[in-house]
């Protein structure tokens, strides 16, 4: 790789604005879920309303603002975009930090959802900074450490968010909000595309015309269809980990904290190892090789989970992984995190 891509303002600003945003996003859900399945409810069905109700609000912004975000990010300069977003970002966990102190379940829930706004708005941002900030030819490696980082970064917000006490996170988000101000103005200047576009409020129409675009190039449209089964397959997993130790497995919240790690080591490692493979070439060859991968390594985890008898007594995390049903578990787990990465990288690359 040219020693330019690292040294440069060109790519690393956006690479750490992006972890640390990544690592926000994750360390405040973690928290917050951990905060919900082993602190605040009990029972299996109570615990899993509240992770699939976090997981949905979380991701809710995504549908209904993603096209709104994304005429903006044509319209106006990516980079001052990037650090409003940025401010808006450490206001947010400031509030989070008092609404932790009295155990408000629905207004941190609410927090959630604006920093899933946050997100929403970010994404289009990043991923259109990429082809302005660097030449053709390093696309691929762009995208790949941009998952690769976004997937570091979980694993660390998963592991403090699941292990240390709250009020310690509380603290990390608002330093790392802090941080991801200061990285974000040396982002260099990047002028919207579209500065004449007239800014419409009504999301649904912005949503309509968005899919008629994006339909009409059939090869763009393809890709996101793919990566978008992906995501819902790659959140599905996550949201379910924590009633599933929590309740089915019967286990502490280390193993929690393992299957995160897992998960997020199996993506990045997937997107890197597919940069290698392609070796800067934007190709889609791997994708139906990994999307069978992945089927195999779902239904397998599936099969493992459902014959599972957990123990009256709660599993620590070393007596989890010695039993051979829970390290199968584990390997497909990161099997399945490995083909995702291997899966998504190249069509990222091709949107």
């Amino acid at each position: 790789m040219n020693k330019d891509f690292w040294h440069s303002k060109r790519f690393v600003p956006l690479l750490i604005t992006q972890f640390f945003g990544a690592f926000n996003d994750n360390l405040f859900k973690n928290t917050l879920m951990t905060f919900v399945a082993y602190k605040m409810v009990a029972g299996e069905q109570t615990v899993s309303i509240y992770s699939n109700m976090i997981a949905a609000v979380f991701i809710l912004p995504y549908f209904l603002f993603s096209a709104f975000a994304g005429l903006l990010a044509d319209k106006y300069n990516r980079a001052n975009l990037t650090r409003i977003l940025k401010i808006t970002e450490f206001i947010l966990m400031i509030c989070a930090g008092f609404l932790f102190v009295y155990k408000s379940i629905y207004l941190l829930i609410f927090i959630l959802f604006l920093m899933g706004v946050q997100s929403t708005f970010f994404g289009p941002i990043k991923y259109a900074l990429l082809p302005q900030l660097l030449r053709s030819e390093e696309l691929i490696a762009g995208n790949a450490y941009v998952e690769a980082s976004t997937y570091i970064s979980i694993i660390l917000g998963s592991v403090l968010g699941t292990l240390l006490p709250v009020s310690f996170n509380v603290a990390l988000l608002l330093i790392c909000a802090v941080v991801g101000i200061v990285s974000s103005y040396h982002i260099p200047s990047a002028s919207g595309l579209r500065p004449s576009e007239k800014i419409s409020f009504n999301i649904f129409r912005l949503m309509s015309e968005n899919l008629r675009l994006i339909r009409s190039h059939i090869i763009v449209f393809r890709a996101i269809i793919g990566a978008t089964w992906f995501w819902i397959l790659g959140t599905f997993f996550l949201t379910q980990l924590f009633p599933l130790c929590s309740k089915v497995f019967n286990t502490d919240a280390t193993v929690v904290t393992l299957f995160l790690i897992l998960f997020s080591l199996g993506v990045g490692a997937g997107s890197v190892f597919c940069n290698k493979l392609l070796k800067g070439e934007i190709s889609i060859v791997y994708v139906p090789l990994s999307a069978i991968g992945l089927s195999v390594c779902a239904f397998m985890i599936y099969v493992l989970s459902v014959g599972f008898t957990a123990p009256e007594a709660s599993l620590e995390l070393a007596e989890f992984i010695t039993m051979p049903r829970g390290l199968f578990i584990c390997v497909c787990l990161f099997m399945f995190a490995f083909m995702g990465g291997m899966y998504v990288v190249p069509l990222n690359a091709l949107m």
